[in-house]
């Protein structure tokens, strides 16, 4: 196949303020995926303006904001965004007011696998399509 019949990868935001975390989430997706990592809310909002995302994968609790609010706000740039929220408390994210308006694709609980963050894209992405 050449590179002109290739479909185009799939945009995957990683938003994570632990800069480990998101660079390993970054490193494990970036085969499959067209990878870009920020570290608060600003910085994702700064990033899916220069060049809009596809899915984001976000932690709910950033220095400067929620993964929910932050998706609020995603959404009104993409409203066709879809996104999996990270958390090391799903119980807090999901008592969240703006949970069911973010309308968050799918949650996973920390820590998870590479390999079960890439079953809950395609899950995603399989149900979206």
């Amino acid at each position: 196949m050449t590179a002109l019949a290739m479909k185009p990868r799939l945009r995957v935001l990683v938003v994570d303020d632990d800069v480990v975390l998101c660079e390993m989430l970054c490193e494990s997706l970036k085969s499959d995926y067209a990878v870009s990592p920020a570290h608060s809310c600003a910085e994702a909002l700064v990033k899916m303006r220069q060049r809009p995302a596809d899915l984001v994968i976000l932690d709910y609790k950033l220095p400067d904001g929620t993964g929910l609010s932050l998706m609020l706000k995603l959404r009104s740039l993409s409203p066709r965004l879809r996104s999996i929220l990270i958390s090391g408390d799903l119980v807090e994210a999901k008592g969240d007011p703006n949970f069911q308006s973010a309308a968050v694709g799918g949650t996973l609980s920390k820590p998870f696998t590479g390999e079960r963050l890439r079953y809950a894209i395609k899950d995603l992405l399989g149900s979206s399509r």
